[in-house]
């Protein structure tokens, strides 16, 4: 969380990786304490069936980034 604050407060466009909820939710606050807009980052959420927490984090306006796997690469 810390390397995700000193992004944040960066340039450029920054994406947060996790899974567990709460980090989630830290991630979701953090681009506010440096007067980000939703569209100048991104969540990065794993591919697969969507969670209920990529739906909340769309429907909170957020952009969410899946990588898909590429084929033929280990899992």
């Amino acid at each position: 969380m810390r390397c995700l604050s000193v992004l944040m407060a960066g340039g450029g466009v920054p994406a947060g990786t996790a899974v567990d909820p709460r980090q989630i939710a830290i991630t979701g606050a953090r681009p506010a304490w440096n007067g980000r807009t939703p569209d100048s980052w991104e969540h990065v959420m794993p591919w697969g069936e969507p969670t209920e927490d990529q739906h909340r984090v769309l429907a909170a306006g957020h952009a969410v980034r899946l990588p898909a796997p590429v084929e033929g690469s280990p899992s």
